[in-house]
């Protein structure tokens, strides 16, 4: 029983470990040579349900109220393990997050505890908790916690965001980054495959929202940022060079906050090495920690505070409070 224990607990420390590795700012977006299980390449696009839509622009009423669905269009042969987009949507549409990550998340093969999203300011690549004031907003979700992950074949809708339309006319090019892009980097559109989450970065496509007639009015996009060449992404990224072999999980050192909440292997820095000495405590294979290993302030050491130094690595987290 208690070697059963250790086992579930390790295996719960590998899937946080792989999701940290997925939203986290490390290492090169890599891509899987693959072919799609709906014909063509793995394809991902945006669309609003219910609108006036043609040649990849829909018309609404000044202040409408409209959602906006992200959609797998295709998929990889393999099924996929993980579905993420970043979204960027200008200052001139009014974003209302839901309360819960998950209720975003309409791709039925999500395991809800995985899901993250972070809100972004306009024209940097900086995270804010005020959804307000975020002009951007990265979203993601595992379809297991516990490894293997059972792979996912749907198509259809992966994430749904609230909006409402401008009160004024407005013309706003909505933006799906690929993962690469100098914006999103590893947190932009992807899928990953079983069993070890190497990456596949789907073709995109962008959306122009017009708010009133929109008569005269030029779309402008919503913060576009230069790649890393000095390039100007087009609408339709160029799919990445082909290679066979997924990016290596590469930990990230952050750091370390000023009462060393966090640095539980008391090392000078905050990574997810701390987050495996909390999960090696948890599954009795350590019988102390250096530092305390209570992130969370409940008056435990669980996996749950592996998570949240996963997520501070992962610059999901602005700071931890122990």
């Amino acid at each position: 029983m208690q070697q059963s224990k250790r086992f579930i607990i390790l295996g719960v420390g590998v899937a946080l470990a792989l999701l940290a590795v997925v939203f986290s700012m490390v290492g090169t977006p890599g891509s899987t040579d693959t072919t799609s299980a709906t014909g063509g390449g793995p394809e991902m696009n945006l669309t609003v349900p219910g609108a006036e839509c043609a040649d990849g622009k829909c018309s609404l009423e000044p202040g409408a109220s409209f959602k906006l669905a992200v959609n797998a269009v295709s998929i990889p042969a393999e099924g996929y393990i993980l579905a993420q987009a970043w979204i960027e949507f200008g200052e001139a549409l009014d974003y209302k997050p839901a309360g819960a990550t998950a209720d975003e998340v309409t791709w039925p093969d999500c395991e809800s505890a995985t899901a993250l999203r972070a809100f972004w300011l306009p024209g940097e690549r900086t995270q804010t908790t005020d959804a307000e004031l975020a002009s951007g907003v990265s979203i993601g979700c595992l379809a297991g916690l516990i490894p293997p992950l059972p792979p996912s074949e749907h198509t259809g809708e992966l994430f749904t965001f609230s909006f409402n339309c401008s009160a004024e006319p407005s013309s706003t090019e909505v933006q799906l980054l690929p993962a690469g892009d100098a914006r999103a980097q590893t947190s932009g559109a992807q899928y990953s495959l079983p069993p070890d989450g190497a990456q596949v970065i789907p073709k995109v496509s962008n959306l122009t929202i017009n708010c009133g007639e929109g008569g005269g009015v030029t779309p402008t996009p919503a913060e576009p940022s230069p790649t890393s060449d000095g390039s100007t992404p087009t609408d339709t990224p160029v799919q990445p060079t082909a290679t066979n072999t997924s990016v290596p999980p590469t930990a990230t050192n952050t750091p370390v906050a000023p009462d060393n909440c966090g640095d539980v292997n008391d090392d000078g820095e905050i990574s997810s090495v701390d987050a495996l000495f909390v999960l090696q405590f948890t599954a009795e294979l350590l019988t102390s920690l250096p530092k305390s290993g209570d992130i969370n302030g409940d008056g435990e050491v669980t996996a749950v505070d592996a998570l949240f130094i996963l997520q501070y690595v992962a610059g999901l987290l602005d700071e931890l409070e122990c």
